[in-house]
């Protein structure tokens, strides 16, 4: 006997099958070292003559023993103070930039201001570039993405102020944010590079599932800067999201060899290395090297369900290929070699979608259908999908035995179900689950 069923692709499979991913990205030491850029730590006097009032501001590159140089003059309000300046910024001596404990070559903007005879430096706040530079090196990086909004927009396009943006966002999290910025400037400065290199590998990650040419764009960004295993993981992914299957495998296996080599690589970021080639054998149909990166994972960490959720996810996939071909059969059988790895996440989505490829037939055997359902929930006993399951196959039950106890069971499960996809703001689901109830509980 058939219910009025009307089983649409459900919104939350695509979350279910994108909770059997590995579990977020190789998880490389995050950039900590806070930036000290150089100081001015004594002026020289004047020695040459000032022509007259005027403000000159020049580059000067200190290098990390401390020893500098003028590169050139910025900007001049009057040029015949230019040679006083340089003769100035020359004598002064300065504290190299720092990047924790250590020095790094950097530049440091003088800014001098003539009045009369004599030169002074002028306040380093001056600028909102300068007091957005202190809120950073404060780390309130929420101020700083704040200022810089504001100030993007009286100066749009401003190198500076999108440099320190992006550096913002990927303190804050947001690596697609802190990619973009980033991809406005023409030229990074050497301060920034570090930040901007990972921005753009994290963000590569980040957007592999929803924009993957935009994912391989910024991941080729951040391997030119660095050539580290974040970089490599990065564009292996990017590469797997485009379906570049085998460039995606010689760069997963590069950033593995170099994080393995590592000896400050952590257990899980191993693990997640490994979940990332056992995705890319699967993809390259190398059942061979895919069971030998499994069984590597279940030495490093027995209790990863990595392997079983990826290649479940994998049978997972076929089966929906296999209903959507119309072989509905064939699909339960790729469900069942899902569910039988063991993952309880992994079986709770696989028994679901067999419940809804058998109801959805022409002539589904309830009894049978049933058991998976139950297999379902007691996998997950608090999702919705499979209780929504759960409730279907006992109302089938229901229509051919029209037992009160069977109805009653039904509708636990499917007003569990509603309750559950409410709290979770389904209301797609929510709404199928009326609309069966309203249509098969009589």
């Amino acid at each position: 006997m058939n219910l009025s069923l009307r089983i649409t692709a459900l919104g939350t499979t695509a979350a279910l099958l994108a909770a059997l991913a590995p579990a977020g990205a190789f998880a490389a030491s995050p950039y900590a070292n806070q930036y000290v850029p150089p100081k001015l730590i004594v002026q020289a006097k004047p020695r040459k003559a000032i022509a007259g009032p005027g403000i000159v501001v020049l580059k000067v590159l200190v290098h990390t023993n401390g020893l500098h140089q003028v590169v050139k003059i910025l900007r001049s309000s009057n040029p015949g103070d230019n040679a006083a300046a340089i003769d100035i910024a020359n004598r002064s001596s300065y504290r190299p930039a720092h990047r924790g404990n250590r020095p790094v070559e950097a530049f440091y903007d003088f800014t001098l201001k003539f009045m009369g005879g004599s030169a002074a430096v002028a306040s380093a706040q001056s600028t909102p570039e300068a007091q957005i530079a202190a809120l950073i090196r404060s780390g309130k990086y929420a101020q700083v993405k704040s200022q810089a909004d504001a100030q993007l927009l009286i100066t749009p396009g401003n190198a500076v102020v999108l440099q320190q943006l992006a550096t913002a966002d990927y303190f804050l999290n947001d690596y697609a944010g802190a990619a973009a910025a980033f991809a406005k400037v023409p030229t990074i400065e050497k301060m920034y590079s570090a930040v901007a290199a990972r921005a753009f590998s994290n963000a590569a990650v980040a957007v592999k599932g929803t924009n993957p040419t935009l994912a391989l764009s910024y991941a080729a960004r951040g391997l030119a800067m660095k050539k580290d295993a974040n970089a490599f993981y990065a564009l292996g992914m990017a590469q797997l999201a485009n379906q570049q299957v085998v460039a995606a495998i010689a760069n997963l296996k590069q950033a593995r060899a170099l994080a393995f080599a590592a000896p400050k690589t952590n257990l899980q970021s191993k693990v997640n290395l490994d979940a990332a080639l056992l995705q890319a054998y699967i993809a390259a149909h190398d059942p061979v090297n895919a069971q030998k990166i499994s069984t590597e994972i279940r030495v490093l960490d027995p209790t990863s369900p990595l392997p079983a959720r990826i290649l479940g996810a994998s049978d997972i996939q076929a089966g929906l290929a296999a209903v959507k071909a119309g072989k509905r059969q064939e699909a339960v059988k790729n469900y069942e070699q899902a569910a039988a790895l063991g993952d309880p996440q992994t079986t709770a989505t696989a028994d679901t979608l067999a419940v809804f490829a058998l109801a959805g037939g022409k002539h589904p055997d309830y009894n049978k259908i049933q058991s998976y359902g139950e297999k379902a929930v007691a996998a997950a006993p608090n999702d919705a999908e499979a209780n929504f399951a759960a409730g279907i196959a006992l109302a089938g039950v229901w229509a051919g035995n029209h037992d009160a106890g069977t109805k009653a069971k039904s509708l636990r499960y499917l007003k569990k179900a509603q309750e559950l996809a409410k709290a979770a703001g389904n209301e797609a689901l929510v709404l199928q689950i009326a609309t069966f109830i309203k249509s098969n509980i009589k």
